[in-house]
């Protein structure tokens, strides 16, 4: 039985010809088990991995979480000069400067850059866990989905996020339709012709993301308005899941957007707006897929929705009309 509390090493690796750090985790004593490369997703860096690189070195892996340029403590680079060819080469390069022969491990766009990787040079083996890629055309074009979904068996689209405190003007989270007058592809509607109509991925091999959380505009009581940051005063730090925006729902006067088909709250007392989805946009998202033939929904994050009283109601609607569309 391996000691869960054997000592492990951090360290350090700046690739400098390529302006990659790269955070390493050894184990107290090297074994002739294939070290491991990890490669984040699009919004991530070697954080994501801290606990499974620390995990892997005790049970004798040592393990090295890659920084693609641009994102965490890498060196930065002009927007125009990163694309999905440049990722994949400063992976080829930190497989030559890192042990031979590793078994990658890619998250997200990390999977699809460890299997075009493999192709300039061969690992030992490569472990992929769920390509999500993006609703925004810009990356997406920037990534080359067209040549990338010859590789997955299906596409998971992150359809969230797609308006949030970063914008100039408070908008929906996760909007099914666009709006008058905004982006009609910031959208899921949008993102799903982006998919299947521009980049001609059939639509049984597309799922659409539905976020159980939402956002909070402080200094906001109405979309389009400008606003403040996020309201962490009556919400956690971490973000508005679900659970707690049903908990402080008797606070907010609640709306629906006919157009977009997502809900969203306002309070004039603190005003505060705070866009999130419900049982009816989470079940109008499902008819949606449904009816255009879309492998299904991904939800992100699913203990988003699980209540005080153990009931979990975005899942259970969603459920629901999956079960009365087939």
């Amino acid at each position: 039985m391996v000691s869960l509390d054997r000592p492990v090493r951090k360290d350090e690796i700046f690739i400098e010809d390529r302006g990659l750090y790269v955070e390493s985790w050894l184990p107290e004593r090297r074994s002739r088990r294939r070290p491991l490369i990890m490669l984040h997703g699009e919004l991530g860096g070697s954080w994501v991995w801290e606990r499974y690189l620390h995990y892997f070195a005790q049970r004798g892996w040592e393990g090295h979480a890659i920084n693609m340029r641009g994102h965490y403590w890498s060196d930065t680079a002009e927007v125009s000069t990163l694309d999905f060819d440049a990722y994949v080469e400063d992976v080829v390069a930190a497989m030559v400067h890192l042990p031979p022969n590793p078994v990658l491990v890619g998250h997200g766009m990390g999977g699809l850059i460890a299997m075009k990787a493999s192709e300039a040079k061969r690992p030992a083996g490569i472990v992929l866990l769920s390509a999500a890629l993006p609703a925004d055309r810009a990356q997406a074009l920037a990534m080359k989905i067209g040549d990338a979904e010859k590789l997955l068996d299906f596409i998971n689209v992150m359809t969230y996020d797609l308006y949030g405190p970063w914008d100039p003007q408070a908008y929906h989270n996760a909007p099914l339709y666009a709006g008058p007058g905004m982006d009609s592809s910031r959208s899921v509607d949008g993102a799903f012709r982006l998919y299947h109509g521009t980049f001609g991925i059939p639509a049984n091999r597309i799922n659409l993301g539905v976020p159980f959380y939402g956002h909070t505009f402080t200094g906001c009581a109405a979309l389009g308005g400008t606003h403040g940051p996020g309201d962490t005063v009556h919400f956690p730090a971490g973000g508005a899941f679900y659970y707690a925006i049903a908990a402080r729902m008797k606070d907010f006067t609640e709306h629906w957007d006919e157009r977009a088909r997502v809900p969203y709250l306002t309070s004039s007392r603190w005003n505060v707006l705070v866009s999130y989805d419900n049982e009816e946009s989470v079940r109008e998202k499902a008819r949606y897929a449904a009816g255009r033939g879309a492998r299904g929904l991904i939800i992100w994050e699913i203990s988003g929705d699980y209540l005080t009283d153990g009931s979990h109601p975005l899942l259970e609607a969603i459920d629901r009309e999956f079960h009365a569309s087939h």
